[in-house]
């Protein structure tokens, strides 16, 4: 109940991001129109599916807060795909000689860094203060055990797929691959 109340407060941040982004943006470049700078460049689609996706998450989380129904967690599973996609489209990975590869996965980056997290804060906000609440004779600590066995799958398939695409990410954006490898003290100031 408490994330979901916070829900809507996160995706209006988001929402007030990307106008910021968007003033920021046209500040820099005066010369440049607002249509043109949303209409015919990556940046601004990106950046129009990420408002969109805001947007979208603002009423979806509400009306999901207010009367739950299949419907609007569906517009809020919308949502929260557009966020994930849209900084793929005008990141780096659009850039790469294989761009359907390396926007793939980035957005599959995105995605599992967001399950993982995402399932954490549940158990850190919601989960443990539930276990230490639950008046019955299991412990609160077996209660909270079993949160994290249960989490364990999704953590350990989450930090496999962050791993996995972040070495693609590398060997499209790092050369030579050996910046990866520590030789010495002074590799580990280039980080």
């Amino acid at each position: 109940y408490l994330l979901l109340k916070e829900t809507p407060g996160k995706a209006t941040g988001a929402l007030l991001a990307a106008m910021l982004k968007l003033n920021r943006e046209s500040a820099d470049m005066p010369d440049v129109s607002l249509s043109a700078m949303l209409f015919d460049s990556a940046w601004g689609v990106s950046l129009l599916l990420q408002i969109a996706g805001a947007v979208m998450a603002v009423v979806a989380f509400y009306h999901a807060h207010k009367s739950p129904n299949k419907n609007a967690w569906f517009a809020a599973t919308l949502a929260a795909l557009a966020l994930a996609v849209s900084p793929a489209l005008s990141s780096h990975s659009s850039t790469t000689p294989q761009p359907a590869i390396s926007v793939i996965a980035d957005i599959v980056h995105v995605l599992a860094g967001s399950a993982w997290l995402g399932n954490l804060a549940v158990i850190m906000i919601v989960g443990i203060s539930a276990a230490l609440k639950t008046p019955d004779s299991i412990r609160p600590g077996a209660r909270v055990a079993s949160m994290i066995n249960a989490f364990s799958p999704i953590a350990l398939t989450c930090g496999g797929l962050i791993v996995f695409t972040g070495l693609i990410a590398s060997l499209y954006h790092l050369e030579p691959l050996s910046a990866l490898c520590f030789e010495g003290p002074e590799d580990k100031l280039r980080l």
